[in-house]
């Protein structure tokens, strides 16, 4: 824990080490609140996170929309119960109303563009960049979904009632 310490910020709420782009601090935190889960650790107080991750601008990718409900999710953990509960029920709906964006004619979806599939993976070639689904993208949005869904609780759409939130 010492090594997140020195990493953390006090004014985001995030754990980063120089500058980085929000987005990057915001992807930052996912992987330290799930590592943190992973391994059973306590939250820190996490009220300034779940601030920061609610004033970032909406990501209009797959990436941005999981890190962000992602990071709510789990932030809630180390805040007061109900903390700016309105305003993580408001980015919840919305996520839930851009995943369609992202489904593909066969049923799955694309991950970080919605006009094709992802063509790209840490930098090796995985695809032509049709307009198909991917296997990544598909299991991300499923991901999504079911947090966006974890976060609305009992203002979840009447469809959804049976998606359970597991670790990841």
């Amino acid at each position: 824990m010492n090594i997140l310490t020195g990493l953390h910020d006090e004014q985001t709420g995030t754990w980063f080490r120089g500058s980085c782009s929000s987005n990057l601090k915001i992807n930052g935190a996912m992987k330290v609140l799930s590592g943190l889960q992973w391994v059973d650790r306590e939250y820190p107080n996490t009220k300034r996170l779940i601030d920061f991750a609610l004033v970032q601008p909406i990501q209009n990718d797959g990436g941005g929309i999981l890190n962000r409900l992602f990071v709510l999710q789990q932030a809630r953990k180390g805040a007061l119960p109900g903390y700016r509960q309105d305003d993580i029920r408001k980015i919840a709906f919305h996520a839930l109303e851009a995943v369609p964006g992202f489904q593909k004619s066969d049923g799955g979806f694309s991950f970080f563009f919605q006009q094709k599939s992802q063509t790209f993976y840490y930098g090796v070639k995985v695809s032509q960049g049709l307009p198909v689904s991917d296997l990544h993208g598909t299991a991300m949005m499923t991901w999504a979904i079911a947090v966006a869904v974890d976060l609305l609780g009992e203002d979840a759409p009447g469809d959804t009632k049976k998606w359970k939130c597991h670790r990841p």
